[in-house]
């Protein structure tokens, strides 16, 4: 059963795989991984991804399958049902409500960045469409795909300090065809000064025509509402819809938060396993940081493809990325202990890869690397201390990452990850890259853009190369806050540690260079550029009692309890500081304030929020 559901999904023939075959020799990645559980689980029995790589073997993977795993029974959809409060707040009709429930950490990420002014996250999905448009067909079509999805008919509301997800029975899908577009770089600029309020939804269709045999299709869609894997089944639905076909078979978000997430949040053991994997540790800063991180937008990107040797390791690539990017910090800390992020699918545990949401999250991994590491001698010790941490974090990798920080941690409460490290196994939208052609002869292409903003001081990402053997590196970054020449020599020296990890006859670069490198790097973490906030922030007029009006803000976002005196910064009571920020400036505007959350940031006190509204400070307690 295993050799033939093996051929299927790595598609190959029955014939190459024995009972000694490697599935990740065999070219496995994490993807494939998960389609195996997924097509065990449909043939009755039961594996779970963890299972796979700690049983690579075809043998040893039957036994664990015949050694008496059962099948998970699925449970009945018994959704963890809020209170309706706050929807009145936001305009949101209590009969049109379906289902109400948490949104995950990664989804307060998200949409908190996208009231930022740089939009982060609210990405624009893009479909050049040659040859005659039924433009009434696609209105038709982008309407269907809402009533299908309930991710796109979901809006948020923070209620307590915590964001919650709000499925809407009905919502009329919002398209637009502007009269007059000077291309679409200037449409999507324009698109981004709109306002963004609280409780409002972050889908947006936009129909352009250029011609009349061209026309373009753009969809806002924040990465609150969607994940890599998900994408293609939207993306490919939006177009079944217009041709008139099927649409895909898929579950909806609201099963993955009663499932999976729900459950871990009210067990104790994923607490203990985060506490006691990060007990003593702290944050491996690449930029110096005093408070919640923002201005610097990553806005450069520094790229190189390596070959690396990968058919005789019993490991990923992702696990090889990792380890030498560990190797990287260490080396340039001046450190044995270093933790940094990593992005994980949040799909390892469940039935498939057809929920239609952001179920991703960035968790920490914790790599312990002597001053002293020898490549040629310590590289398996090294590569085995990643994916054996890897493997032991999956059943505990929906909890969310503030809650990481927060529960498990003494860092500061704002605290996010200095760097983060994903691999994608297959390029970012791999299903709807290409050129397709539609029944009535039109030619869609898709592209993207995703608006550049302050996501980590530093993001590393891999993909395979398409003419296969190889992995793009692409290491992002501020040129605000990191010099380029020193963000060029950082990505040489990562791409040399791959290089090393993972040839196995011998170090594949000489120690020499990489000693030449480490030379010229500055020890992390580097000093950025001294920010001074703007003298006169935007509001509206000047209110007649600013203490009044800032003490009615807070105790309305923060609560009446909170104990905030004048001198206490917002963010040592919420941590998800980038989201309390935007909550603030929401509720500043509704009392007729124009009163940014970047400015609530760089004024993060009751005091310094006075004095920014023109009070006197001295009237503050």
């Amino acid at each position: 059963m295993l050799q033939r559901i093996w051929a299927s999904v790595l598609e190959v023939n029955e014939g190459e795989i024995g009972i000694h075959s490697n599935f990740i020799h065999v070219g496995a990645d994490s993807i494939a991984a998960m389609r195996l559980a997924q097509a065990v689980r449909a043939a009755g029995h039961a594996l779970s991804v963890q299972e796979i790589f700690t049983s690579p073997l075809l043998r040893d993977m039957a036994q664990r399958v015949e050694s008496g795993a059962k099948e998970r029974q699925t449970e009945s959809h018994n959704y963890q049902t809020a209170s309706l409060k706050g929807l009145d707040a936001a305009d949101i009709a209590a009969d049109n409500v379906a289902k109400m429930c948490a949104a995950t950490d990664y989804q307060s990420y998200a949409l908190a960045s996208g009231h930022l002014r740089t939009r982060g996250y609210n990405n624009y999905l893009i479909y050049d469409i040659a040859g005659p448009l039924n433009v009434a067909r696609l209105h038709r079509a982008c309407q269907q795909i809402v009533d299908r999805h309930e991710i796109l008919r979901t809006v948020f509301v923070v209620r307590e300090r915590k964001l919650a997800q709000v499925v809407l029975k009905h919502m009329p899908a919002r398209i637009e065809y502007p009269s007059r577009v000077e291309g679409l770089a200037r449409l999507i600029s324009g698109d981004q000064d709109e306002e963004m309020k609280l409780g409002d939804s972050p889908v947006k269709f936009i129909i352009v025509q250029q011609a009349s045999d061209r026309n373009s299709l753009v969809m806002r869609l924040s990465h609150a509402q969607y994940d890599g894997i998900s994408l293609p089944i939207l993306l490919d639905d939006l177009l079944a819809a217009y041709a008139g076909r099927r649409l895909n078979s898929s579950l909806p978000f609201s099963f993955f938060i009663s499932h999976e997430r729900e459950q871990l949040h009210r067990s104790d053991a994923a607490q203990q396993h985060w506490k006691k994997r990060l007990a003593g540790a702290r944050m491996s800063d690449i930029v110096v940081h005093k408070g919640p991180p923002y201005r610097y937008v990553m806005d450069a990107a520094k790229s190189h493809t390596v070959y690396p040797q990968m058919q005789a390791l019993p490991y990923t690539f992702a696990t090889v990325l990792q380890t030498a990017w560990a190797l990287v910090l260490g080396a340039l800390g001046r450190r044995e202990d270093v933790v940094f992020g990593y992005i994980a699918s949040g799909r390892s545990t469940l039935t498939g890869d057809t929920i239609v949401g952001p179920c991703m999250n960035i968790l920490p991994l914790r790599v312990r690397v002597p001053l002293s590491f020898d490549l040629a001698l310590d590289t398996k010790q090294a590569l085995s201390q990643v994916q054996s941490q890897y493997l032991a974090n999956i059943p505990f990798e929906h909890y969310g990452f503030r809650h990481v920080i927060e529960t498990c941690t003494d860092w500061p409460r704002w605290t996010r990850f200095s760097s983060i490290v994903q691999h994608n196994n297959l390029p970012a939208w791999s299903v709807s890259s290409v050129k397709q052609q539609q029944p009535d002869g039109t030619i869609w292409d898709f592209s993207s853009y995703t608006p550049p903003h302050d996501a980590a001081d530093v993001w590393v990402s891999s993909t395979p190369s398409p003419s296969g053997g190889g992995f793009s590196i692409d290491l992002s970054y501020s040129q605000q806050a990191m010099p380029d020449d020193v963000a060029t020599s950082m990505l040489e020296l990562l791409c040399r540690y791959i290089e090393t990890l993972t040839n196995v006859a011998g170090p594949a670069s000489p120690a020499s260079r990489r000693h030449a490198i480490l030379e010229a790097l500055p020890t992390l973490p580097l000093e950025h550029k001294t920010w001074t906030p703007p003298d006169s922030p935007p509001v509206t007029e000047g209110p007649s009692d600013p203490y009044k009006l800032v003490d009615r803000a807070w105790e309305t976002v923060l609560g009446a309890d909170s104990g905030i005196d004048g001198n206490t910064p917002f963010f040592n009571i919420w941590g998800d500081a980038i989201l309390a920020a935007a909550c603030l400036s929401e509720q500043y505007r509704r009392m007729g304030l124009a009163v940014s959350p970047e400015n609530i940031i760089d004024r993060p006190t009751k005091r310094l929020q006075v004095l920014m509204l023109g009070g006197e400070v001295d009237h503050v307690v």
